[in-house]
């Protein structure tokens, strides 16, 4: 399975070992897979936000005791479940794709690729 932060950083290599390996077919699984990442990412930074407010009521609820203070955090927490589940929903999908993706040839086998296509 190709690693995500491979596939950030390195998008042209991972398309040029599908090119090598006559596999022009899985291009398109790269970008899929990387918009997928992209919104897991958001979805990351979103609950991670949530979490950050949700504890801020939270606190100010022990000391005021307020109760519109409590359910606001309990809507943020029901949020934060939401977004959890897209959240899991994402990183399958964006993994599924990975794994089709072929790992990446070893220097010695590029040549070993490219005298079959030619052959």
């Amino acid at each position: 399975m190709i690693d995500i932060r491979l596939l950030r950083e390195n998008k042209n290599l991972i398309i040029e070992n599908l090119k090598k390996r006559n596999q022009e077919n899985l291009i398109e699984l790269v970008d899929k897979a990387l918009k997928i990442d992209e919104e897991w990412r958001k979805t990351v930074k979103e609950i991670n936000q949530l979490r950050k407010e949700k504890n801020k009521l939270t606190r100010d609820f022990a000391q005021t005791k307020d109760e519109k203070l409590k359910e606001k955090a309990e809507e943020l927490n029901k949020k934060i479940e939401e977004l959890e589940k897209i959240q899991e929903k994402l990183i399958s999908e964006r993994d599924e794709i990975l794994k089709t993706l072929p790992n990446l040839l070893h220097r010695s086998e590029e040549h070993t690729s490219e005298l079959q296509s030619l052959g």
